[in-house]
């Protein structure tokens, strides 16, 4: 995988998933930190994989302006994920076409005016791009 992710005192913070919002790609799992909520918004494969539920208790891991989650019987094993570079974009107002065409290196014309369909590529797996 990668080198390992280094974890500091000062960027992670422990608290409980109060709430989990899963739509078509990502999900939004909202924790609790003390009086305090803070939102991470990650792919369903990583709520998945790291097997998060409402209840559980997690490490919010920020690095710059990306937060990230962990389970804590993990967090010896954590490494480092390929993610998409740059700003998440704004999800009330998003930009037009797909939402990921400021941000990704394969962008096309037609990516900044028309979202992208979600088609299924192999059986089970679902890609919405016009790559594809």
């Amino acid at each position: 995988m990668g080198d390992k992710m280094k974890v500091s005192m000062r960027n992670q913070l422990k608290g409980t998933v109060e709430e989990i919002k899963v739509g078509q790609v990502m999900a939004e799992v909202v924790v609790k930190i003390g009086d305090q909520k803070i939102i991470s918004v990650i792919t369903k494969d990583a709520l998945n994989d790291l097997g998060i539920e409402v209840g559980d208790d997690v490490f919010v891991l920020i690095k710059s302006t990306s937060v990230a989650l962990a389970v804590p019987n993990l967090l010896t094993k954590i490494e480092r994920l390929e993610s998409i570079p740059g700003t998440v974009p704004n999800l009330i107002n998003p930009p037009s076409g797909c939402r990921f065409h400021q941000r990704c290196p394969y962008v096309k014309d037609i990516c900044k005016q028309k979202i992208p369909e979600l088609k299924e590529i192999e059986n089970g797996h679902f890609v919405a791009c016009h790559l594809y």
